[in-house]
Parts: structure tokens; sequence; C-alpha cells
């Protein structure tokens, strides 16, 4: 073998590794399981204040449809039962996932740290004896299932809103735990990231030079 071919070897693995890692991208299928977060680091309000809303927004990169949905929230509140939560999804679609609700929540029920709203839950947030760590199920007017079937792709909005006096907490993070099913439709007809572009193009030049 002449240096010439030798050091086309290379460069064809390389390009053969491309093409294949761009066509198992094109053609995946299934539910993706995958998670976004960021940090808050909001005051909700001091105990003199009421209705104090506090909001943030969260980009989801990955395109597809939603299958399931859980939120995580990072929230230190001495009355977890004054804050309401919404979600504002990118084509608008709105939901309240937890909400004030007097008569119904266990009052004075303090939030210490991160936990999760996950519709499957076997236990709901409002009757829960604490909610230190762990998965609860939400109580709001809609369920989280409600984002089943929407896009995943774009801005969310989020908005919470400690509606009593007296309570005061903090918001410091959030996070979206999604099942994601991408669609193969758009994974073939989308025009690709320039990243991935320049891979195809220089993936096809090195072919066309070795032919």
């Amino acid at each position: 073998m002449d240096g010439k071919h030798s050091k086309g070897v290379p460069k064809s693995i390389i390009a053969g590794l491309a093409l294949a890692i761009l066509t198992l991208q094109s053609f995946a299928f299934g539910v993706i399981y995958c998670s976004f977060g960021s940090t808050v680091g909001k005051p909700l309000g001091s105990g003199e204040q009421i209705d104090v809303v506090v909001e943030t927004q969260l980009f989801v990169p990955l395109k597809g449809t939603i299958k399931d949905f859980d939120l995580s929230l990072d929230i230190k509140h001495t009355s977890f039962c004054d804050l309401s939560i919404v979600i504002q999804s990118p084509s608008g679609k709105t939901i309240t996932v937890s909400q004030y609700d007097h008569y119904n929540f266990i009052l004075n029920k303090q939030a210490l740290g991160w936990l999760t709203l996950d519709n499957e839950s076997t236990v709901t947030i409002d009757q829960a004896p604490n909610i230190c760590i762990g998965s609860f199920k939400p109580s709001g007017s809609k369920p989280l299932s409600t984002f089943y079937s929407t896009q995943s792709y774009g801005l969310w909005k989020i908005r919470i809103c400690d509606h009593i006096y007296s309570d005061t907490g903090i918001w410091d993070g959030i996070r979206f735990d999604l099942g994601i099913e991408p669609q193969m439709q758009q994974a073939v007809l989308n025009i690709p990231e320039p990243s991935t572009l320049i891979i195809s193009i220089v993936s096809l030049i090195i072919f066309a030079k070795k032919r």
C-alpha cells in the first residue's frame, strides 16, 4: 500500500462514522428520556407581601412529541400551600399545575428543597404529610398530561405566585424531566444545524475524492 492510499484510510473511516451517526440521528425512533434545567435563585417575597409573582424561562432544544412530563422544583418555603404554579408551553398552552387551596392543602407544610410533580405519582401533594423530598401528584386545575402529544421544542415559561402574607421562601431551581418521541419527518426533512451540515458536506467531499 503506497503513502497516498494509507493516508486515505483514516479519512474513510472518519467519513463513514460521520455518515453512520447522521443516519442514526435522522432515522432514530422511540421515546427519548431527557432532562433540562436551570437555576432561578429568586425570592418569593417577604412575609409582608401578598401575591408575589416570580417568573423564569426554560428552553427545550429537542424537537418531538411529549409522551411524559415531570416538573421538578428546588423550593424552600414555609408554606407550600400558599403557592400557585403555572406553566406555559412554546405554543401558548397554559396550565395551572398547582394552586392555592386553603381548604384542601395541609396548612404550613414546608418545602425544604427539590420536589417532583409527577402525574403518575400515587401521593397527591395536597394530602402528603410532608414534601421534603419526593415525587407527588399535583392538584392543579389541569394535569401535566395536558402537555402530552404537544411539541417539546422552544421556550417554556414558568410562573410561581405566593398568594398569602406571613410565609416566605426562595425558588432556587427548576428541571423538566421529559419523555420525547422524535419526529422522523422532521429529522429527514428539516435543514440540519450548521455543525451537522458541515460534517455532511465534508463527508461527501472525502467520499467523492476517493471514488
